[in-house]
């Protein structure tokens, strides 16, 4: 993620001035305020990219666990320590300027841009360092987000000075620079201290943070409306807006990158009403969450052809459909009981009926390609009588009351509903009875996070490091299992040195997963998305696409 030269002066006039035209869209869309912005540069800025989403119930960067949040809102708003590069998928800096690694391995200093300053136009100072470590290594802090789980995770974490901050592991780890600050995003004090009306580190600071949904300040491309232009940027049901951040130290340091006006996220649940916004021109990309074949849809519809190209891809950060299963709840706790049900669900006929092919049945947690992958078939088969044969040993079916299990999938994916429908009809088959109860995020979070659940239908994405034991870690995992054998295994692979060791410990690792199905992996999807022809050099990359590039022709541009 980089941006734009030698226009800070331009920059800060755009953001005193906040010039405003405000664009509506059809019958009741959503708005977005253009700031005036530089001219004279080889690729044109302006335009927004619009998305479809669902709505993040918060953006807080210390407790959001929302998939929106995390792909479509911190990234651009607060940038991480290091990051990885879009084009080619290497290590390069972010917040931090440079780094060193201890000589054992397990920690990297890092130290931070001079010029890094919040979105308001403040600097970034050692208290804002302070708090942000402070605050998300706090055991109070409850829900947490990745960034706090990354970060109480650490051995300890210190602020040095002004500009440096030292992070370090309990063990050597793979890329230890990437590893231990890539989920490191600098927050702003001063907006949580307002946002909660507490003294930070109190009591009733914690019980108020959960409260604070926004995100305020940060360092990135991008920022909250509200914190750049004083205006209201999320309007509930409707829309939110991200806009250009006039401070942000990559406006210096890539004159040709971070071309858009900004970014907005648009509210649109229902598949079929987000293919209704993508033919009307009301948003610029569609995927389809219910298995619908786009290619398909390109070829019957010309003027769906017209407007957008399809991309298909696998970035690195798609992990895996699959199950999780309460292990803390009778008896659901018996590993038999889990097995038995792992063998009803139909991985192969879930990859080609479900996704139309765009996914690969899951053997292992690591995703297809990776050197970590297991080198032949680990998974349960499916086997609807071989799992009513071991049900019944164990009880269950037959003439004895059927096992039944409530799964819980987010109503807001409608691919987790058919998922679940399928499964479904074996548990019937194996006289199991299989409630399927669709929730939305928030409520089925909550219920996840009280372990007030039997089963989870979900998919999980990866971070740049795809570090198992951030889920799985004893006595800190979704699913209540503790396993030593499992802790042990994933420490020993996260500190392995060598390749050839941290390989053969995270394949015993996924070995444990399919002997004992704590989770129940299904598939590893593909992306198959319609992207608006406007854009210029949107090309899926390592992260899939990523905006830093885009740009849009002057004469093209639909946002002005």
């Amino acid at each position: 993620m980089r941006v734009l030269a030698a226009l800070l002066a331009a920059a800060a006039l755009t953001a005193a001035a906040s010039l405003l035209l405000f664009v509506a869209r059809g019958n009741g869309s959503a708005s977005f305020p253009i700031q005036s912005l530089p001219v004279d540069r080889a690729r044109p800025q302006g335009d927004v990219f619009r998305s479809p989403t669902t709505e993040p119930p918060t953006i807080n960067p210390f407790t959001t666990r929302d998939q929106v949040a995390a792909r479509y809102v911190l990234p651009f708003t607060h940038d991480a320590l290091v990051e990885l590069d879009p084009a080619d998928g290497s290590v390069r800096p972010a917040a931090a300027a440079s780094w060193s690694i201890s000589e054992d391995g397990r920690a990297v200093t890092y130290r931070l841009r001079d010029d890094l300053r919040f979105a308001d136009g403040s600097p970034v100072t050692r208290d804002d360092l302070e708090f942000t470590l402070e605050t998300s290594r706090d055991p109070r802090l409850a829900p947490r987000s990745q960034m706090a789980f990354a970060l109480a995770d650490l051995e300890s974490a210190e602020v040095v000075d002004d500009r440096t901050i030292r992070l370090a592991s309990g063990e050597p780890r793979a890329e230890p620079a990437l590893a231990l600050g890539a989920d490191v995003r600098i927050t702003q004090r001063q907006f949580f201290v307002d946002a909660t009306g507490e003294l930070p580190g109190s009591e009733a600071f914690f019980a108020r943070l959960p409260d604070v949904v926004r995100c305020g300040a940060g360092t990135g491309p991008y920022a909250e409306q509200d914190v750049v232009l004083g205006s209201r940027g999320w309007l509930p049901g409707s829309h939110l807006n991200l806009v250009r951040n006039p401070h942000s130290w990559r406006r210096t340091a890539d004159p040709e990158a971070w071309n858009l006006a900004g970014l907005q996220l648009r509210f649109v649940v229902e598949e079929a009403a987000r293919l209704t916004a993508a033919r009307t021109g009301e948003v610029d990309w569609f995927l389809s969450q219910s298995g619908a074949d786009v290619e398909q849809m390109l070829t019957a519809d010309r003027e769906l052809a017209a407007r957008f190209r399809l991309h298909r891809y696998d970035p690195r950060h798609l992990g895996h459909y699959f199950v999780v299963w309460n292990c803390r709840r009778a008896p659901l706790d018996d590993v038999r009981v889990r097995r038995a049900l792992a063998r009803l669900f139909d991985r192969p006929t879930i990859a080609r009926e479900i996704f139309g092919g765009l996914a690969t049945p899951a053997e292992g947690y690591f995703k297809p390609g990776m050197a970590e992958y297991p080198d032949r078939p680990l998974m349960p088969t499916f086997d609807p009588a071989q799992a009513a044969d071991e049900l019944a040993a164990l009880g269950y079916g037959g003439s004895n009351e059927p096992l039944r299990v409530e799964l819980l999938c987010a109503t807001e994916v409608p691919i987790l509903r058919r998922i679940a429908e399928l499964a479904s009809a074996h548990c019937r088959e194996a006289g199991v009875q299989l409630v399927v109860r669709p929730l939305e995020y928030g409520s089925m979070f909550a219920k996840q996070a009280a372990g007030d659940f039997d089963a989870v239908l979900w998919i999980q994405q990866h971070g740049p490091v795809l570090d198992p034991h951030d889920y799985f870690a004893l006595g800190a995992n979704d699913m209540g299992y503790d396993d030593e054998e499992l802790e042990a295994t994933l420490l020993a692979a996260r500190a392995a040195v060598e390749p050839d060791a941290r390989i053969a410990g995270y394949r015993r690792f996924q070995e444990i997963l399919a002997e004992r199905q704590p989770v129940t992996l299904l598939v590893h999807p593909q992306i198959a998305v319609l992207v608006d022809r406007r854009f210029e050099a949107a090309t899926p990359g390592p992260l899939g696409l990523w905006p830093e590039t885009f740009w849009v022709p002057a004469d093209r541009q639909v946002v002005r």
